[in-house]
């Protein structure tokens, strides 16, 4: 598992376009493009550990 990790990224891979554009947006896609699967996991990730943090109040308040 540890190993498809490791090889998931190119880090040495000469990129599309070699100039990152001048507008912020798109200059963070530049970058960001070629993980956009490991970026939407972890905003997933983040999501639920988020759901689960604000859920906690209401697990104190339910299982009393």
């Amino acid at each position: 598992m540890i190993r498809f990790f490791e090889t998931y990224l190119n880090p040495t891979a000469p990129p599309r376009s070699p100039e990152p554009p001048d507008d912020v947006l798109a200059f963070y896609w530049h970058f960001a493009r070629q993980a956009k699967g490991l970026f939407a996991a972890l905003f997933a990730a983040g999501m639920a550990l988020a759901l689960l943090d604000v859920a906690i109040p209401w697990f104190i308040v339910s299982f009393r």
